[in-house]
Formats: C-alpha cells, sequence, structure tokens
C-alpha cells in the first residue's frame, strides 16, 4: 500500500509531543487478500495520540487494529466498507473522541473494551450483530447507545461501566 500515515506521538519520557509521517507499509500490517489491517507490532503503540491516514478501499477488517494505543485521542475515519471491528479500539484508555462506525460493522465485540475516559458511545448501526464486552470496562461511559435490533450478543457488553446511568431500549 502506498502512501502515509500521519502520527503525532509522545517521545519515550512523555516531555514532548512529536509529529512525523510514516510510510503506510512500515506502520500498518496491510493484508490485501483479506482485506484486513493493524497497526504494526514494529510500533511503539503506548505513545500514539492521534492517527491520520486514508485506508484502502475496499477494507473489511479492522479487528485488533488500535487496540493498546493507551494515549489514542483521535483515530482516522474507518472505512464504511469495514465489517469486523472485534477490539478495534480495546485499551485506547485515553480515547475520547469516536469516528463514526460504518453502515456494514457486523462484529464489535470488545470494540471499545476498557477505554475508560471514553463517556458517549457513538451511534450503532443497524448492521451490527456481535457486541459481547463492546463497551466492558468503560468506567466513564454514561449513557449506553440505542440497541440494534440485530444484535444477538452482548454477554457483557456493559459489564464494568461504573458510571452509566443511562440505557435505552432495544430497537424494534
Amino acid at each position: 500500500m502506498d502512501g502515509y500515515v500521519k502520527v503525532k506521538y509522545w517521545d519515550r519520557d512523555k516531555q514532548e509531543l512529536k509529529t512525523k509521517k510514516v510510510p503506510f507499509s512500515v506502520f500498518y500490517d496491510y493484508d490485501p487478500i483479506e482485506k484486513s489491517v493493524k497497526i504494526s507490532d514494529s510500533i511503539d503503540k503506548p505513545n500514539i495520540v492521534e492517527i491520520d491516514n486514508e485506508f484502502p478501499d475496499g477494507l473489511r477488517d479492522m479487528s485488533w487494529c488500535f487496540a493498546e494505543c493507551i494515549m489514542l485521542l483521535s483515530p482516522p475515519k474507518i472505512p464504511d466498507s469495514v465489517e469486523n471491528m472485534e477490539g478495534c479500539f480495546c485499551c485506547c484508555e485515553a480515547l475520547v473522541k469516536l469516528p463514526k462506525l460504518p453502515a456494514s460493522v457486523k462484529n464489535m465485540g470488545a470494540c471499545f473494551a476498557h477505554c475508560t475516559t471514553l463517556k458517549e458511545a457513538p451511534e450503532l448501526p443497524s448492521s451490527v450483530i456481535i457486541m459481547h464486552a463492546c463497551f466492558r470496562g468503560c468506567l466513564s461511559l454514561v449513557k449506553a447507545p440505542q440497541i440494534p435490533n440485530s444484535v444477538t450478543n452482548m454477554d457483557e457488553c456493559f459489564s464494568g461501566c461504573d458510571s452509566l446511568t443511562e440505557a435505552s431500549a432495544v430497537l424494534n
């Protein structure tokens, strides 16, 4: 994949916020056959604050893509073609701004699990089927999103959401 990823990150001592451009093929592990992407194991994920890039057309799988980017505040736009976001933002403890979820997403299992500063859940598309542990451990989440009728698995979805005070009924 051609192109660059613009990344804001903390230096090793967390003294200075830096910005750099990294080739897409270095920053992400991209599988053009499976149409999947995740941050490369060679990247220092815990210090990333912001990511700005375009993803390839037809991307379907972003499972565990940004997992453990504990300082991530703002992720890039998620392509409309993505169906699997399992664990996509898991343990992104500083995440406060969420991208719009694609209308095609089906699997959101553990997608936002342990995003401890997340206060507001995104609007869920009607295509979602799996939400197992989706918001588990989101300590700051105050209001649960409206759950689409398509959802078949919500096991532990809001487990550990200690600040949750408002929940909507399932849509009919």
